[in-house]
């Protein structure tokens, strides 16, 4: 202890220490409450303005990336029903077509039938009057053959 006391008194420090000691900490818990609370307030607020913030954009993007998401989903979804039902329609279309043909195609198959057998008649007509001819022709090329 003599030792401090003897590097104190080296210093110049005397009795009056206390009280500067005291004075000390009364400007301080002063300082304290009128400047560094206000101090503390205005970093926190620019902490809060800056940095809070920052972790705000980052949820907001966040739910931006969630949302664009869901859109694209959704989009995705209504393409794919919107090709399904196109096609459905198509099918539905193509089946209308194909009965239309096939009924064209019966029509035409039934007048191509028509027109044989009157074609087919009327060989049979030209066949049966030429060979009803036939005896007079051939009764004409015997005298033409005789005389």
């Amino acid at each position: 202890m003599d030792t401090i006391i003897g590097i104190f008194k080296s210093l110049g420090v005397d009795q009056s220490i206390f009280t500067q000691f005291i004075i000390v900490c009364i400007l301080y818990f002063i300082l304290r409450n009128l400047l560094f609370n206000k101090l503390q307030e205005v970093l926190e607020l620019r902490e809060g303005k800056t940095t809070k913030l920052e972790e705000n954009a980052n949820k907001k993007f966040i739910e931006a990336e969630n949302l664009a998401k869901a859109y694209k989903e959704k989009v995705e979804q209504a393409q794919t029903d919107a090709y399904s039902d196109l096609s459905k329609k198509k099918e539905e279309v193509i089946k209308r077509e194909k009965q239309t043909i096939k009924a064209a195609e019966a029509k035409l198959n039934q007048e191509i039938e028509q027109k044989a057998q009157e074609f087919k008649a009327e060989v049979e007509a030209k066949k049966q009057e030429v060979l009803g001819n036939a005896e007079a022709l051939a009764n004409d090329l015997v005298t033409k053959l005789t005389n």
